[in-house]
């Protein structure tokens, strides 16, 4: 019961001081750009929403706090949880800096942010193999957070044209695929289902990451000769998209085909 409770006391202690890191980073931005205001309340709705739906999330997952290498439960949040806890709640900062960045010159804070969810995206998977801090939990919040500040993302460009419409509908399509193939192994599987992620699952992750970077140097002037070679980067995304994809479906119908079998005995 001492370890649980403290693992509770661990989960709202993170999410709290994420919470007003970020709101301390972007109230800095806010005022030294002197924003309108519609821009700070807009985000704090945002925020406070988004770390609330974390609370919520983590407290009922506090079963899944455990090791995967051993199988003991934490009492508090590790290091690699910290870091994929991270990346999930700068989402609000990036797309309000996304949104104000045609107006105010903060494009410096937007890249400094994505940078930091590129980086914290390697982080976490290396600390989480390196010192044995991989958990159950922890798997479930890396693959929530690739996916929502992807999609997050893919939205807020294609409102401000950064992203070329083909390459969005061939992002979204291939995550909400695999999402709708998730949810249909999680209801024949239920608490059987485990989560796992392949080389080839996060280099895609990571290849279209690159690329709605690279979409943020459009801001730039300089960036317009570099161009013609963006086309040639998302083909060759779209490529591991694809293939990434088609290894979706192979292990999905190995899963579902397996639960049947089970199911018999």
């Amino acid at each position: 019961m001492d370890s649980k409770r403290s693992l509770t006391r661990s989960i709202f202690l993170a999410v709290g001081t994420f919470f007003l890191f970020h709101l301390a980073v972007f109230s800095l931005v806010f005022v030294g750009y002197q924003m309108a205001t519609d821009y700070l309340l807009w985000y704090l709705a945002s925020s406070l929403g988004l770390h609330l739906a974390l609370l919520v999330v983590l407290l009922l997952s506090r079963k899944d706090f455990y090791l995967i290498s051993d199988g003991s439960h934490l009492s508090r949040v590790n290091s690699a949880n910290l870091l994929t806890m991270f990346r999930i709640t700068s989402l609000p900062s990036m797309l309000a800096l996304l949104g104000t960045v045609r107006v105010y010159p903060v494009v410096v804070f937007l890249v400094a942010y994505t940078v930091l969810a590129f980086v914290t995206d390697y982080l976490d998977g290396y600390v989480a193999r390196r010192f044995g801090q991989g958990t159950r939990a922890g798997q479930y919040l890396d693959s929530m957070s690739d996916y929502a500040i992807l999609i997050a993302i893919a939205f807020a460009f294609a409102q401000f044209g950064l992203v070329t419409q083909w390459f969005f509908i061939f992002v979204l399509a291939r995550f909400f695929i695999q999402w709708g193939l998730m949810c249909i192994l999680f209801l024949v599987l239920k608490d059987k289902m485990e989560p796992r992620t392949s080389l080839l699952g996060k280099g895609s992750v990571f290849m279209t990451m690159i690329v709605f970077a690279c979409y943020l140097l459009k801001l730039f002037a300089w960036f317009d000769p570099i161009l013609p070679y963006l086309f040639i980067l998302e083909l060759f995304t779209a490529g591991v998209l694809i293939v990434s994809m088609i290894e979706k479906f192979i292990v999905f119908a190995r899963d579902l085909r397996n639960a049947t079998k089970t199911a018999k005995v």
